[in-house]
Parts: C-alpha cells; sequence; structure tokens
C-alpha cells in the first residue's frame, strides 16, 4: 500500500511539473512573439520617421553641431598652454573659458526659444549655422588665450541655440503621431555626435590643434548646406496622415 500511494503522488507531480512548464514555455513564447512584433514595427517606424521630408538635414545639423560642441574640451587646457598661458594660469584660463562659453550658450538657447515663436525656427537655424562658420575659424588664428575667450563666448551667444532651434524646427514639420519616434532618433544623433567628437579631435589634436577649428568650420558649413537646400525646397506642411505607425502590439 505504502509504496502503490508513493507511485500515484510521483505521477501526479510529474503531471503537474509537466503542466506548468508547458504553461511557463507557452508564456514565453508569446511573449517572445509579442516582442517580436514589437521591435518590427519599431524598426517599420523609424524608417518611416527617417524619411519624412526636411528630417535628415534637421538630424545632420545636430549630429555636427554637437560634435563642434564636443571638440572643445579635450584641447583646451593644451591651446591654452599654446597661445602662450604661463603653467600656474593654465587651469583657471580653461575654466574661464569654460564657464563663460556655456554661459553664453545658455543666453542663446533660452532668446532662441523665445524668438522661434514669433520668428520661423528654420531662418534662424540658418543664421545659427552661418555664425558657427564664421566664428568657429578665427579661433584657429587667435594668438592669446583672451583672444580665445571672446571668440568663444561670441560663439556661444551667436551659435549656441542650435539644439534649441533643431527641436523647435521639428516640432513644426514632424506630425504629432510621430514625434515620440523622431525625437528618439533626434536625441540618438545628439549622444552619437557626443560620442564621436572626442575621437576625431584626438586624431587631428596629434597633428596640429588648430585643425580642429578648421574642421569644425568645415562642420558647420556641410550643416548650413543640408539646412539651406532644405529651406529653400519650403516642403509643405506635414500632414498627421503623411505617415502611419501601428500601435503597439500589432
Amino acid at each position: 500500500f505504502f509504496f502503490s500511494s508513493r507511485r500515484r503522488h510521483t505521477r501526479y507531480i510529474g503531471d503537474w511539473s509537466s503542466d506548468v512548464c508547458s504553461s511557463d514555455l507557452a508564456d514565453v513564447s508569446s511573449a517572445l512573439r509579442r516582442a517580436w512584433r514589437g521591435a518590427s514595427g519599431g524598426l517599420s517606424d523609424l524608417g518611416a520617421v527617417i524619411n519624412l521630408p526636411g528630417f535628415l538635414p534637421i538630424l545632420g545639423a545636430l549630429l555636427l553641431t554637437q560634435m563642434v560642441d564636443r571638440s572643445y574640451g579635450p584641447i583646451l587646457p593644451l591651446y591654452v598652454k599654446e597661445l602662450g598661458a604661463a603653467d600656474n594660469e593654465v587651469a583657471s584660463l580653461s575654466g574661464l573659458i569654460v564657464s563663460l562659453g556655456a554661459a553664453a550658450m545658455g543666453i542663446s538657447a533660452g532668446a532662441s526659444g523665445l524668438v522661434a515663436s514669433r520668428w520661423r525656427p528654420d531662418w534662424l537655424l540658418l543664421a545659427s549655422l552661418v555664425a558657427g562658420v564664421a566664428l568657429c575659424a578665427p579661433m584657429a588664428l587667435v594668438e592669446t588665450p583672451m583672444q580665445f575667450l571672446v571668440v568663444r563666448v561670441i560663439l556661444g551667444l551667436f551659435a549656441g541655440g542650435t539644439v534649441t532651434l533643431v527641436m523647435s524646427l521639428a516640432n513644426t514639420r514632424i506630425p504629432a503621431g510621430s514625434q515620440g519616434a523622431a525625437f528618439g532618433v533626434i536625441s540618438s544623433a545628439n549622444l552619437l555626435g557626443t560620442a564621436v567628437s572626442p575621437l576625431v579631435t584626438g586624431v587631428l589634436a596629434g597633428i596640429d590643434l588648430r585643425l580642429v577649428f578648421v574642421l569644425n568650420s568645415v562642420l558647420y558649413l556641410v550643416a548650413l548646406v543640408g539646412v539651406a537646400r532644405q529651406v529653400m525646397a519650403r516642403p509643405a506642411p506635414i500632414a498627421a496622415s503623411a505617415i502611419h505607425i501601428d500601435p503597439p502590439g500589432r
């Protein structure tokens, strides 16, 4: 009797374990299918967003200007030293340049947000990029740290609102249903510029520190050409039905 009862209990436990495992596997399989459908739909949505009229020039402008903005930090103390600063002044002058440059960019970003509500943000972005082209090149020609400081602050005031203007322009050109995916791509471009810039800066600094500022001017120029072509084309406003994004789970 004892062994017979034990065999029955063992069989019941085995059957229960089999049912639980089958249920768990079914749940996992269902979750994986939903995840795959979501990922496939996300890739489709991403392609649709990138193909929006005028989106790539905006994205490129943000990527390139972010590369410029992140190029100063790695070489600034070396450049200040090359411009003739004493060893005991390099750190303080570098900190002053970074602080005042950031303050100028903050002022520019705030002012750009206010002005963009009254003026066309695409024309304001063009003006900002023109200032970048005109002011980055002189950084390679300055002869003292104070001259560099002045040019850096002026650049921050005139070109520091680029990110704000890109966001404003994207907000006017991207339909409401696509803005979540679009701003995700924009954030990725922003981070990519931050990641790539120190690598490029390091390579150029090994040749000549002044080449970094020449490249910065070229990057602004490339961004300017791309945005200018998009502005001159004057694409029609995008209707909300111009792009279709499937809801999650479909």
